[in-house]
């Protein structure tokens, strides 16, 4: 992990309540995704997720996929990042510096 984490302990629980609440049953508990749903990647450390930058994630929760809702009608754009950040959490610190890498040319929206 990075020296510095990115994001508060309230933005990781706030991200976490969502995360159980609108993610976990179709992502996994975990992070790690459902064999039986091929829609739903790992989240954690071991799919592709910290391929894409912080702005794609925020696109994919917002405008949702072929059989992921979207969420830009339920969810808050800081909610949005929580969530995003919560599962960041599981990545290794290579994972996540190369993400980060990437983010900086495709950040958030704020």
């Amino acid at each position: 992990r990075p020296s510095e984490p990115l994001a508060a302990e309230a933005t990781l629980a706030l991200g976490r309540s969502i995360y159980v609440e609108n993610c976990a049953s179709c992502h996994g508990p975990n992070g790690e995704g459902h064999a039986e749903m091929a829609a739903a990647p790992a989240l954690n450390d071991r799919d592709h997720a910290w391929h894409h930058a912080d702005g794609q994630l925020q696109q994919f929760v917002l405008d949702g996929g072929p059989t992921m809702p979207a969420f830009q009608e339920k969810l808050t754009n800081e909610e949005v990042i929580a969530v995003i950040r919560y599962f960041q959490t599981w990545w290794t610190a290579s994972q996540l510096q190369s993400q980060q890498s990437l983010s900086s040319q495709v950040p958030f929206v704020e």
